[in-house]
């Protein structure tokens, strides 16, 4: 998972599609210019994440974004972008 910007900055979570990984979103994180807290996790089974070697089924993403939002936005309304899965 990536994490740019300060700690009190208000949160985006960008979540990547098939295929990609959370650093393709740098592009946007250069385009806001530190005024949010960029986060961008590496969906399972790809980019830096593990890989388990068994198949990943929706269920188990949509368990992954839960914990994400829990851990760091359980005080607070999410704001997501994402691209297509």
């Amino acid at each position: 998972m990536r994490r740019w910007g300060a700690d009190g900055a208000p949160r985006l979570f960008v979540l990547h599609g098939w295929m990609d990984v959370g650093a393709s979103f740098q592009f946007v994180v250069d385009a806001l210019e530190g005024e949010w807290q960029v986060i961008a996790p590496d969906w399972r089974g790809f980019g830096e994440s593990e890989w388990t070697g068994r198949p990943y089924w929706f269920p188990d993403y949509l368990a992954d974004l839960d914990a994400l939002l829990a851990r760091y936005s359980s005080d607070e309304p999410a704001r997501l972008v994402g691209a297509s899965m």
